[in-house]
């Protein structure tokens, strides 16, 4: 980290006010002293007494003396700062002849002025060893600028490219400032605030003497600065500054730009996994999955940064293995995003989440085609025990988070009604590995086969699945006899082929003539309307509900 004269004279005039405030006035109006502005940007490398000979200074310290002596101070090279800290007794010195020296009549004991100038040194030190470590233990925005705003005493808000809030300066959560509490409400920044950020960079522009120009619009009452950290235009974060303590811009400027030098290297440490396995649309859905109830305006409106569209044909799977090993899931995750084109697929509280785009020809067929898409790709790597749950298909991104709630919740509804199948005798609990042969026998499980259980069998417990089910079929079914069993077959067939008397003659082996007779007792002995069309769906549920528990 770059530390300079500028940061260290207001570091030290913040610790000193009332002393300094008389001797250096330009602080008071943020201005930097004028003699030093040669000089202000110069990374110091420490900060040392004015040695006897002056032969000995180097370029990139500070210099520091309690005696006044024009004529050393112009042997000393105009590219290194000298601050003389003598008491004049109000006597004029005329210091025209050298520069880069500033004579400070401050009423302050000089080795006490040494050892703070010292400690406000050694605090940018430490403090650029802090923001070093955090980059090195891959720290967090939010952790980067809890320890930016110990020194940095102004408000910064960071974004990923999608708009979402990923960091804000906590020390500020109550000023009344209408850009800051609107982002921190929704947990984004607009669009259009972005664009104008981009376009502009600073929205007020500062005259010489570093005083404001221009007004602020709706949204600001303060000048604004951004910063876009890019890395191969591949990764990016907004940092946007907000002006608002008491310090010079110049300085509070110096600051951020450690701030943001500091999310540069830590974006560029980062890069490569982060390329592979958190893009920023990645980011996205996976905030989506965090957030279920994300409001659509603003999904459409981060949609703008990522490489989607709201509307299309979507399924979404969930994929579950035993693969253990992070190396071994990146490794397949690759694998998957390398043979399937235009889907995402990232990590997901320890499974594997798929994105997938249906086609329009293939959305009536979607089981098919995934099946045939994923059985090559899967075929190697099988012996991990994968499991692969699919949502129904989905007309829009605003609809992620309930299709991964379908897919997810397909091994629980699996387990209500299969309970018998998958007990496992001697620990008395659900197997999932009954899960692994399921009617095609290849480990894929989609909702829409077992929603009608999803919707029957959640509550069973407090509301039986009889209940659901049309009396009179529930005391043929009770009875089960040769008779009973040929009305059920009988009704079900005439249900099922739309009351086609020919169809359900031939798939029954009956005359037709024997058909109609037996349906015509059934709606006689048991009252039942065979011509009302809500009386045969009722019917037709209540069989689906017994097919799933006979």
């Amino acid at each position: 980290m770059n530390i300079t004269l500028e940061m260290i004279m207001t570091s030290f005039h913040r610790k000193n006010s009332p002393y300094f405030d008389a001797v250096f006035p330009e602080f008071i109006a943020h201005e930097f002293p004028k003699q030093l502005h040669k000089v202000r940007n110069i990374p110091l490398s420490g900060i040392h007494l004015l040695p006897k000979q002056t032969k000995n200074c180097a370029e990139g310290f500070l210099y520091i003396t309690d005696k006044y002596e024009p004529k050393r101070f112009q042997e000393i090279s105009e590219t290194i700062p000298v601050i003389c800290f003598s008491k004049t007794n109000g006597i004029t010195i005329d210091t025209s002849d050298t520069q880069h020296v500033v004579l400070a009549d401050i009423d302050m004991d000089f080795s006490a002025i040494f050892n703070d100038l010292q400690e406000c040194y050694r605090e940018f030190v430490d403090w650029g060893k802090k923001l070093d470590f955090a980059v090195f233990g891959d720290a967090s925005f939010q952790e980067l600028l809890d320890i930016a705003e110990t020194m940095l005493d102004a408000l910064v808000l960071i974004y990923d490219p999608a708009l979402k809030l990923l960091a804000y300066t906590k020390k500020y959560e109550n000023l009344d400032n209408k850009l800051f509490q609107k982002v921190r409400k929704n947990g984004y920044m607009d669009a259009d605030m972005i664009k104008r950020f981009e376009a502009e960079h600073v929205f007020e522009e500062l005259n010489e003497s570093n005083r404001y120009l221009g007004s602020a619009d709706d949204y600001r009452e303060h000048n604004d600065n951004v910063r876009t950290i890019n890395i191969n235009n591949e990764l990016a974060v907004y940092c946007v500054l907000l002006y608002t303590n008491k310090q010079a811009p110049t300085y509070t400027d110096a600051l951020y730009q450690v701030l943001c030098d500091t999310i540069y290297h830590l974006l560029s440490k980062q890069h490569s996994t982060f390329k592979k396995d958190r893009s920023v649309t990645d980011y996205f859905l996976m905030d989506l999955l965090d957030n279920p109830d994300t409001p659509v305006e603003q999904i459409k409106e981060r949609l703008y940064y990522n490489d989607l569209d709201y509307e299309g044909n979507y399924v979404l799977m969930t994929i579950h293995s035993d693969i253990q090993k992070k190396s071994s899931e990146k490794y397949f995750i690759q694998i998957l995003r390398n043979n399937l084109i235009n889907c995402r697929v990232f990590s997901y509280k320890q499974n594997v989440v798929i994105l997938y785009h249906l086609p329009q020809s293939e959305l009536k067929k979607y089981k098919k085609q995934i099946r045939q898409r994923l059985q090559p790709i899967l075929e190697n790597t099988i012996n991990n025990n994968l499991l692969i749950f699919s949502s129904r298909p989905f007309s829009n991104i605003g609809q992620f988070a309930a299709a991964y709630a379908q897919a997810e919740s397909i091994p629980a509804i699996f387990e209500t009604y299969a309970v018998e199948d998958t007990l496992d005798p001697v620990k008395k609990e659900w197997d999932s590995s009954a899960l692994i042969t399921d009617r095609s026998g290849n480990g894929y499980y989609f909702y829409e086969d077992y929603s009608l259980s999803d919707l029957f069998l959640k509550n069973a417990a407090q509301n039986p699945i009889y209940n659901y089910c049309v009396p009179f079929l529930l005391e043929l079914t009770k009875q089960d006899t040769k008779k009973s069993r040929q009305l059920l077959e009988i009704l079900y067939e005439y249900l099922k082929n739309d009351r086609k008397l020919t169809i359900v003659a031939e798939k029954l082996d009956m005359h037709r003539n024997n058909v109609l007779y037996h349906v015509q007792q059934i709606s006689e002995n048991y009252d039942v309307d065979l011509e009302d069309y809500e009386t045969r769906l009722k019917l037709l549920l209540s069989f689906e509900l017994l097919k799933l528990v006979k």
